[in-house]
């Protein structure tokens, strides 16, 4: 193994070999991004100089593990670093490869460092204006040795990592004779602002800054708007600068150290040098960079690990917003504003037809690090009025991990309150009854429409036919489908409420009472549909011998299609494929992204599930048959509940059991029929915007594909009014792109806001602690997914562990022997869907794709909330 090469060679990029730091330069030498001339001392040399000297992996894991006898090893593998001969063949190694008259910087690059979430920032040594040989083994030995430091080894306790695994490679590069050097936060720590820069920046290099020994200047940039939003020039006292050989420092004069060190050119420079890393990883950067002869040059780069977002007044979070799409991933500026005007639309006019909203509208969402959070915090403000609120109960339901300064708030049972909420009780009231008997009506409306709107989306036009069209599709078809799904969804939620209310009282008497099975067995589920008829298709061909021999040989489904197409005993299967695909033409991988094609255009992921179901094993039950068991056991819950009461309850407690309980059911199958629209309505929204981006394109209004979906609603109609080419709509377009790329790949708060805490990793040893949404207990290996373009991983009865889901997912559960998921409720649809198989589910796991390996035989409880590593 080659223990010392370049960054422009053709390098290995194993964390392993060279460590996180040096792999991250490596990534971004396709970027066109200034770096200095670099080398990597790979990991390898530094495993084999502890070996070499009688401390190899099984030593040193020895000695982690061994408390009291280790502090003395630890000290001997310091030691042995520091005054161990180097190999012959690698001080030779070095002596080639690095050119003796270069002065240089040697950095630590360790396997364990620069992580997500784990930065090891500052604990491990860097050694600056290192020139010649023996001066270059000093400074390996004294990165090396820093691997030994007591601040590593209490860091590493306190993260969990296994000391023993942590290796050491070492970046060495030219170090380069700035007139200024400092760091660039993509995103300002201090609040978390995500579309906000904070650059700190010194005279000469960067040492001083690191070390704090002088006081920065400090710009904050805002890059959405393209300008300087606050300068602070700082009396910058010392400077370390190169001369010669030589890293020298100087006391600067008093009119040099209080000069600003960039001027606005220089600072959008390196602010653009930093959103091109930035968009790169798809996540905020901590970036070290050097200015040289007026061209920033990038030292190194790390993801930030911790922000501090912003001290709102309010509390906003994504819970059951992920399960949706919307704050599943980066949403475009198009879905965001629609999703944004009927949300808001819709909360502010229920909360007022309850009583509950004064005349002023909070603002109901915003988009944070590409995603959309919702106003809990002003949604609590209104239930307060409520008697017998319970802020912790409502935040848990939730899955929200808030601090209370002073208590949870709780509104107290009295004449007085109860009398002011009897108008918000009797809305309420009317509400349940009306918004069904609305939702019909809506419902019998929009399938009667559909069809003839799927054609007048196919049909030609010009701009301003198109434009009128998908103005019409807005406002007469989508605002009302997705107004009527939202205020059910807000129904379905009180309605969920007083059930939970009166079992929580039930329980307390000491009946026991399950919730997660009184909402289970939900006969013909919108999203069940689709499944349980490809289900009874693939099962009927599969027992045709041509036909399974191709399922079972084609793996891809371009492949697939082609060898079915080529069997004359294949064409009835095709013609259900069709006729399938017609009827269910709005089902995506994502089904809230507007950029995702659906199935009708795509329909890969249909034919890996038929697929799937063809070769699933004889016996295997149906979909329709697992929906079924589900119903008796909601059944038998239900009979069991109320003959636990007392016979002198059962007739006004159980009636009132009984009456709640129906309406929650309805309203959560009612919601999974409004979604089953409102997805309708998204795919057609869809195919009028691919249509008018058509023609704008063509008439170069539009410079790229996908332009259209990084438009506002609101921006449409001037668009269309004045169709022509526009400087300044294209450089917030590629604004927009950018910050899109940017947060792809961060992994976003849950929540934010003034009284939110970090989620905390609840559990004992073995056990993993979440909330139970499906009842059943199940044991099976834990199969971790991060997107549904790996589902090919998955075996038959393997337990799922993701982040969250989707109804994209919906398929795969058929298959599953339970889930697991980081977030999520009772009313998710992880949830709703596990129950409908009648496997188990416990959600809102904090760090389960962390804390769960992959592979590992685990148990999953639903009923407990719990999930253990056998």
């Amino acid at each position: 193994m080659t223990l010392i090469f370049s960054l422009d060679e053709h390098s290995p990029r194993d964390f392993g070999i060279c460590g996180y730091k040096a792999s991250n330069l490596l990534q971004l030498q396709t970027l066109d991004v200034p770096l200095p001339k670099s080398w990597v001392l790979s990991a390898e040399a530094f495993r084999q100089h502890l070996e070499g000297a009688g401390f190899g992996s099984t030593s040193r894991e020895r000695t982690w593990k061994h408390g009291e006898t280790s502090a003395r090893a630890i000290e001997d593998m310091r030691l042995v670093c520091l005054e161990h001969p180097f190999a012959p063949r690698f001080e030779e190694a070095l002596r080639e490869r690095i050119p003796p008259e270069t002065l240089l910087a040697v950095r630590s690059s360790a396997t364990f460092e620069d992580l997500a979430g784990s930065s090891f920032a500052g604990l491990y040594h860097t050694e600056l204006g290192v020139h010649g040989p023996e001066a270059l083994f000093r400074a390996i030995r004294l990165v090396w040795a820093s691997v030994f430091n007591p601040q590593v080894l209490e860091y590493c306790s306190r993260k969990g990592f296994d000391h023993a695994a942590v290796n050491m490679a070492v970046l060495i590069q030219e170090l380069i004779p700035a007139e200024v050097s400092g760091v660039l936060f993509t995103v300002d720590p201090r609040d978390g602002h995500d579309g906000r820069m904070l650059l700190e920046a010194t005279w000469g290099l960067g040492e001083t800054l690191v070390s704090g020994r002088v006081n920065p200047d400090r710009y904050v940039f805002d890059w959405m708007e393209g300008r300087v939003l606050e300068r602070h020039i700082a009396e910058k006292t010392l400077a370390h600068v190169v001369e010669g050989t030589r890293v020298v420092e100087h006391t600067l004069a008093p009119d040099r150290a209080s000069a600003p060190t960039l001027e606005d050119d220089a600072v959008a420079g390196i602010i653009a040098l930093g959103l091109k890393v930035q968009e790169h990883y798809g996540a905020p950067q901590d970036i070290e960079w050097a200015l040289c002869e007026g061209r920033p040059i990038l030292l190194q780069t790390r993801a930030i690990t911790t922000l501090h977002t912003r001290d709102e007044r309010w509390v906003w979070t994504t819970s059951d917003l992920k399960d949706g799409g919307v704050s599943s991933d980066v949403v475009t500026p198009m879905m965001a504003s629609l999703y944004k005007w009927v949300f808001g639309d819709t909360m502010s006019r229920y909360l007022r037809s309850l009583h509950l909203l004064g005349p002023e509208d909070p603002p109901w969402m915003r988009q944070y690090y590409g995603r959309l959070y919702w106003n809990c915090g002003a949604v609590k403000e209104c239930m307060l009025r409520v008697p017998g609120f319970d802020e912790r109960s409502f935040d848990r339901d939730l899955g929200i991990d808030a601090e209370y300064q002073h208590g949870a708030r709780v509104t107290p049972f009295t004449l007085a309150g109860v009398l002011r909420a009897l108008p918000t009780l009797f809305a309420l009231l009317r509400s349940y009854r009306t918004r069904l008997a609305e939702d019909r009506r809506w419902l019998e409306y929009f399938d009667a429409r559909e069809t003839e709107w799927r054609r007048e989306i196919a049909a030609p036009g010009d701009l301003s036919v198109l434009g009128e069209r998908l103005k019409r599709l807005l406002e007469e078809l989508y605002y009302p489908t997705e107004s009527a799904y939202f205020l059910t969804i807000y129904n379905n939620s009180n309605a969920k409420l007083e059930v939970k209310v009166l079992l929580d009282r039930l329980v307390a008497q000491g009946v026991e009472v399950s919730m997660v099975r009184l909402m289970t067995g939900l006969s013909d589920l919108s999203h069940l549909r689709p499944v349980a008829l490809l289900w009874e298709v693939a099962r009927r061909w599969a027992a045709v011998p041509e036909v399974a021999s191709i399922l079972a040989a084609s793996e891809e489904p371009a492949e697939l299609l082609t060898r079915l197409a080529a069997l004359p005993a294949a064409a009835g299967l095709l013609n259900e494929l069709e006729a399938f695909l017609d009827t269910y033409y709005y089902h995506g991988r994502r089904e809230l992204d507007l950029t995702v094609p659906r199935w009708g255009e795509e329909p890969d992921l249909v034919l890996e599930t038929l697929r799937r179901f063809a070769l699933a094993p004889e016996g295997s039950p149906s979909p329709l048959i697992q929906n079924q068991a589900q119903r008796t056991e909601f059944e038998h819950e239900q009979s069991r509940v109320l003959h636990a009461l007392p016979l002198w309850r059962r007739w006004w407690t159980g009636r009132l059991l009984l009456g709640k309980v129906n309406r929650m059911r309805r309203y959560l199958w009612w919601r999974e029929e409004m979604r089953d629209r409102s997805t309708r309505a998204y795919a057609l929204i869809r195919q009028a915007l691919l249509r008018l981006e058509e023609v704008l394109l063509a008439e170069r209004v539009l410079e790229q594909q996908g332009d259209l979906f990084f438009l506002r609603r609101e921006e449409l109609s001037p668009l269309l009014v004045q169709p022509r080419p526009d400087e300044t709509r294209a450089q917030v377009l590629r604004r927009r792109r950018a910050y899109y790329a940017s947060y792809r790949n961060f992994k976003i708060p849950d929540e934010i806001g003034s009284k939110v805490r970090p989620r905390s990793a609840e559990g004992t040893a073995g056990i993993i602690k979440g909330t139970g949404c499906s009842p059943g207990c199940a044991r099976g290996r834990a199969r971790l997914l991060h997107s549904l373009s790996e589902t090919k991983k998955l075996g038959q009865g393997e337990i799922l562990v993701t982040r969250f889901t989707d109804p994209g997912w919906t398929s795969l559960f058929a298959q599953l022997g339970a889930v697991v998921t980081e977030t999520g409720g009772l009313l998710s649809h992880a949830a709703v869907i596990a129950r409908e198989y009648g496997i188990p589910a416990v959600l809102d796991v904090s760090e389960a794709m962390r804390r769960i390996p992959d592979g590992a035989l685990i148990e999953v409880d639903g009923d407990r909330g719990e999930v253990r590593l056998v």
